[in-house]
């Protein structure tokens, strides 16, 4: 990032242009980890399990940052509706993670797991129209970060701004 762009902030367009550069990279990388086949081994690693949430996230905080421009453009356009679809199957990917983690038990879970579960719990909340799987996805999700809580600090702290602090009104808090 150069030294405007640092004071200014980027214009609309070169964000757009900056993200479009990323996907590719984020794809090849989600891309790469599903298509390994794990050991039974890895598979249940806490590691493994955080490396593959930490990546599905990363669409979903890709797809909020593009959902925060301004842009009326084709492309714009475009780009939210496939991301939005990308998102969506992102979420759903989390939220099979998380049956993994209670298999693990929350001393071997990756401590910074939580951020992830904080991530897609947001995301699925946020939906302007949740259906009742974006509403199991919450609530499994918000369940499993509630489990990490006794013995993870961050997931306390997650999961007590996850609770008091609805995006919405009251119509999806109590998704």
């Amino acid at each position: 990032m150069c030294k405007v762009e640092r004071i200014m902030g980027p214009s609309s367009e070169d964000f757009l242009t900056q993200h479009r550069a990323l996907e590719p990279i984020l794809d090849q990388g989600i891309q790469e980890t599903m298509t390994s086949t794990p050991s039974e081994m890895e598979s249940s690693d806490p590691t493994y399990v955080f490396i593959d949430m930490l990546a599905q996230a990363a669409v979903l905080v890709l797809l909020t940052a593009l959902k925060s421009l301004t842009l009326d453009t084709e492309t714009y356009h475009d780009t939210c509706g496939e991301y939005e679809k990308k998102a969506f199957k992102a979420a759903e990917m989390i939220h099979s993670l998380v049956q993994r983690l209670s298999h693990l038990g929350c001393f071997k879970v990756h401590p910074f797991t939580p951020i992830a579960l904080f991530i897609c719990a947001e995301f699925t909340r946020s939906l302007q129209t949740p259906s009742s799987n974006h509403a199991a996805q919450f609530k499994t999700i918000s369940t499993s970060l509630r489990q990490l809580a006794p013995a993870n600090k961050l997931a306390q702290m997650l999961e007590v701004k996850l609770q008091r602090d609805p995006q919405t009104d009251g119509t999806t808090r109590d998704l």
